[in-house]
């Protein structure tokens, strides 16, 4: 479907959430789903490195689904918090390593966005991540049934 406006060519996230706001009131999934994309494109591009950018990317995706499912702003407080702490890539680990799925998981794959998982971000930079968090998070993707090949 055309939409009268297409997130891709705004620059201003806020400008994308109005748009997105817009859509939801008229029920248009599609567009509201396109929104979440761009937003994360513009959260993500402050940050040259290719693993930093694709993790806010994500965290940007979680924080809108949060954000809209609790009707307020809403952040991955602890995510960020141990971003502080030990560095995007270590998080990464830690996360991929888990023995079970993090919340975001299972909302992102909830929403129809299993495409923004940590795991796979992992799996496309085995040399950034312990040879544990690179199994676990093939793993994981097995276990639920998702390829191991980002679709994009």
């Amino acid at each position: 479907m055309a939409w009268p406006v297409d997130p891709q060519n705004l620059d201003d996230v806020e400008q994308v959430r109005r748009l997105m706001a817009s859509a939801e009131r008229l029920n248009v999934q599609d567009l509201v789903t396109a929104c979440i994309r761009r937003i994360s494109e513009l959260e993500g591009r402050r940050f040259a490195d290719p693993v930093e950018r694709r993790f806010w990317e994500i965290i940007s995706v979680f924080e809108e689904l949060l954000t809209k499912e609790n009707g307020r702003t809403s952040r991955a407080a602890r995510t960020r918090e141990k971003v502080k702490r030990v560095g995007v890539v270590q998080t990464l680990d830690d996360i991929a390593a888990s023995s079970k799925p993090s919340e975001g998981f299972r909302r992102l794959v909830d929403a129809g966005l299993s495409d923004y998982l940590f795991e796979y971000l992992v799996l496309e930079n085995p040399d950034r991540f312990t040879s544990r968090a690179v199994t676990a998070a093939g793993n994981r993707l097995t276990d639920h049934d998702l390829p191991h090949l980002r679709k994009t």
